[in-house]
């Protein structure tokens, strides 16, 4: 993904910057490492969850949006990552 990012048809406007940078960059293959992002195990979360008990995502939504001094509507979202592609149709 690495130097695909740095092509004119995969980075989406950022190849030469890409290019210019080739040394510092870095990527992230097929996701997170999940030992060391677990929200049933993290000490710095207000509540735990997991994909078998989700009680304590709510907690973590309202607190995240209290710290940052956002609103909270319904339904929406609080946060989104993703890579840059059309495959996501973002």
């Amino acid at each position: 993904m690495r130097r695909k990012f740095r092509t004119r048809e995969y980075g989406f406007g950022l190849d030469g910057v890409a290019r210019s940078r080739t040394d510092r960059l870095v990527g992230i293959l097929n996701g997170v490492d999940y030992s060391a992002w677990n929200p049933a195990k993290d000490p710095f979360l207000p509540a735990k969850y997991s994909p078998k008990d989700l009680s304590g995502k709510a907690a973590c939504k309202q607190d995240l949006l209290q710290v940052f001094g956002l609103p909270d509507v319904p339904g929406r979202p609080s946060l989104e990552s993703s890579r840059v592609s059309p495959t996501k149709r973002f």
